[in-house]
């Protein structure tokens, strides 16, 4: 059908904006990305010329440009602004609840609120991808790996088709 199509492997380099992240995997925000730039070459090399592999805040602009725009999400969320999704406060908690065991492994202790918050802020970083996703590329899909209870949040300001891969972790 001579539809062209490019494979892109974007890692969230956004994550090490976040100190809870750094600490817990006892990196430095550079530390932490250099690892992500190794983990991309390390995925280039074994996919072959098909699939790009990049930091996601190369789409944007770089980190900063990141930033604003999830702010901006963040802020939504916060404010149960759930833009052009289906989302509600009741969904919202059914997500919190589903993340809670991961959460809690990472974190250990950790308030229902401190949870709440925490995957606002993970949806706030899935609008976002979305967002940039939507802005920079014709006909995207999204694929995901991770799991697919965040999938709403891509749409709060976009209308992205997400697929998610399943795996045995996720089937709760």
């Amino acid at each position: 059908n001579n539809i062209k199509v490019n494979h892109i492997a974007a890692i969230g380099d956004f994550e090490a904006l976040s100190d809870e992240n750094c600490k817990r995997v006892n990196l430095s925000k550079e530390a932490f990305i250099e690892k992500l730039i190794l983990s991309q070459r390390k995925l280039k090399k074994v996919s072959g010329k098909k699939l790009e592999t990049i930091l996601f805040s190369d789409i944007c602009g770089g980190l900063k440009k990141w930033e604003k725009i999830h702010k901006k999400f963040f802020e939504m969320l916060i404010n149960n602004n759930f833009g052009s999704s289906d989302l509600s406060f009741s969904k919202i908690k059914k997500i919190s609840n589903a993340r809670k065991p991961l959460l809690k492994r990472w974190f250990g202790d950790i308030t229902e609120k401190q949870i709440l918050k925490f995957v606002l802020w993970q949806g706030a970083e899935y609008a976002t991808m979305g967002y940039i996703i939507k802005k920079k590329f014709e006909n995207p899909v999204i694929i995901g790996a991770d799991h697919y209870k965040m999938a709403p949040f891509y749409s709060l300001a976009s209308d992205l088709p997400v697929l998610y891969l399943t795996s045995n972790y996720i089937r709760n």
